[in-house]
């Protein structure tokens, strides 16, 4: 059957996940569910939440892949799409 994947924000130092109240929780279930990664490191950039990374959490945590986007750049602000400088 399907899989289902959630985007969710992690402390790397505590583990604890960004809860759907704004508040820090260890229950990977009480996480907020950013759908999408991109959605995920720009609320973390505009909440200027620091020492956090991205989990891209599966139904079977062995599955999870980790975004670690802070190399002390920002999260991307758009997208660009055709630039037209392809040669």
């Amino acid at each position: 059957m399907g899989t289902s994947m959630r985007a969710l924000i992690r402390d790397v130092k505590s583990g604890m996940f960004y809860g759907q109240d704004g508040q820090w929780t260890a229950d990977r279930e009480d996480a907020r569910d950013f759908v999408g990664t991109f959605q995920a490191m720009s609320f973390a950039g505009q909440q200027h939440l620091r020492g956090v990374h991205v989990v891209l959490a599966f139904d079977n945590p062995e599955y999870d892949a980790v975004i670690d986007f802070e190399r002390g750049h920002p999260p991307p602000m758009s997208h660009r799409e055709d630039t037209g400088s392809d040669v």
